[in-house]
């Protein structure tokens, strides 16, 4: 929905074909962000942020970014998760298992990291769009990728001003 938001819009401004590919680029990698981020968050978040109960689209058989990420890796985690996905329902205190199971078998780690790194392809991406529309879009990339787990500046970060607002590396760009 992303990239094809982004390359009608620019096909309807009437840019040049180079620029609608470079910006359905973009918006394909900042989708994939998105989605990512918001399969974790359905993960981790508490329930009075989300609305709903962490896992919820577990016990309805949805399975996110994180849940294929742990169900990919092996080990005792992963295992018990499988067996907690077999059943026809879960109940809450399985649900919270298998949300557990989900982050102690790496796949929120997984899904954190391709929800970060995707909006830098993204302006990647803006790198072969025509120079009007490549510095919005690495500003918008800029103001959006941050890792979930930075969450405090410390005085290296502060000396540093290659890192981003709350101190957190980023690609160069």
């Amino acid at each position: 929905m992303f990239e094809l938001s982004c390359r009608a819009g620019a096909r309807l401004a009437g840019a040049p074909p180079q620029d609608v590919d470079a910006l359905g680029h973009c918006g394909r990698a900042l989708g994939l962000a998105f989605q990512a981020a918001d399969d974790t968050l359905d993960v981790i978040a508490p329930q009075s942020a989300l609305g709903k109960r962490p896992g919820t689209d577990l016990r309805e058989g949805v399975y996110g970014l994180p849940v294929l990420i742990s169900l990919h890796q092996s080990g005792p985690d992963s295992d018990r998760l499988r067996e907690l996905l077999r059943r026809d329902d879960l109940g809450p205190a399985e649900q919270e298992e298998a949300c557990a199971r989900i982050a102690a078998s790496g796949g929120i780690s997984g899904a954190s990291a391709i929800a970060w790194l995707s909006p830098w392809k993204a302006a990647s991406a803006s790198c072969s769009a025509t120079r009007p529309v490549r510095p919005p879009l690495v500003s918008i990339v800029s103001s959006t990728a941050r890792p979930v787990s930075c969450r405090r500046r410390t005085a290296v970060h502060r000396a540093d001003p290659r890192r981003g607002r709350r101190g957190c590396p980023g690609p160069d760009l």
